[in-house]
């Protein structure tokens, strides 16, 4: 896992949620955090310990990988909670290996999940460009995010996006659940990189489009009414998602800019 929880402060419910690479960082390398020149945390979804592995300055290596990240600890360690039913159920376990399409549920029976709220809206920035990466469309600008991220946002939780089990909440899936959570939103005047550039640029309608790589749609009006191109994720099986599919789509076309894993 990339993400880490840390111990709640007081009068807190739930510990901060961040990133492997910012342990030390965050932690000063204070007790129990840091331990016999190891490092530990706690699992941002079942709330039991994990170990961070690999990286350059870390007492304990990877054979396979020199990258940073953190797994479930075998057994107790001092100063963090440890509990084996709850390790053995999370979506992060190495056993559970279909677990995590739980992620996917929807469950709007139940209340906002808070710690989820407190995390994206903690991580504006993070997530803007973890989104960035995933779909190669830019959701931040100079001044923060952007009307595409918040448009998104607010459509996932209008959707029950926030009705997520606290054994279901991985926050590395947040991206992709604030892509899938959404309805098509109207798509105009955002950035896109080259790949994705090149693929609408195939669509006759829609080839001279673009100021630079900003997409800017101009149609010629029919009828009184103007075509409009809106974006949206799917997944490609509901009962056994392989594949989030990323589309642009107007009237009765559709352009799909990537397919990306549907698991982490």
């Amino acid at each position: 896992m990339d993400k880490i929880r840390l111990l709640p402060e007081t009068n807190s419910n739930f510990g901060e949620i961040i990133d492997v690479t910012d342990f030390e960082e965050k932690t000063h390398k204070l007790f129990p955090y840091y331990q016999t020149g190891s490092k530990y945390a706690l699992c941002p979804t079942c709330g039991s310990s994990v170990q961070l592995v690999g990286g350059e300055n870390n007492n304990t290596v990877s054979s396979k990988t020199p990258k940073l990240y953190a797994g479930h600890t075998k057994n107790e360690v001092e100063g963090l909670r440890f509990n084996s039913k709850d390790k053995k159920a999370c979506p992060h376990y190495s056993g559970n290996t279909k677990n995590w399409q739980g992620i996917y549920k929807l469950n709007p029976s139940i209340a906002d999940n808070k710690d989820v709220e407190n995390y994206i809206l903690a991580n504006e920035d993070k997530i803007a460009e973890e989104l960035w990466d995933l779909t190669g469309i830019r959701f931040n600008n100079q001044g923060g995010v952007n009307k595409l991220y918040n448009e998104i946002y607010e459509s996932f939780k209008k959707n029950n996006g926030l009705k997520i089990e606290p054994t279901k909440f991985v926050p590395e899936f947040i991206p992709r659940l604030l892509l899938l959570r959404a309805n098509p939103i109207k798509f105009w005047g955002y950035i896109l990189n080259d790949d994705n550039k090149i693929k609408v640029e195939e669509c006759e309608e829609l080839k001279d489009s673009f100021q630079g790589n900003q997409f800017k749609p101009m149609f010629e009006e029919k009828k009184g009414q103007k075509k409009d191109v809106k974006f949206v994720g799917v997944l490609d099986n509901d009962q056994n998602p392989q594949h989030l599919i990323l589309k642009l789509v107007f009237e009765d076309k559709q352009i799909i800019l990537k397919k990306i894993s549907a698991n982490i």
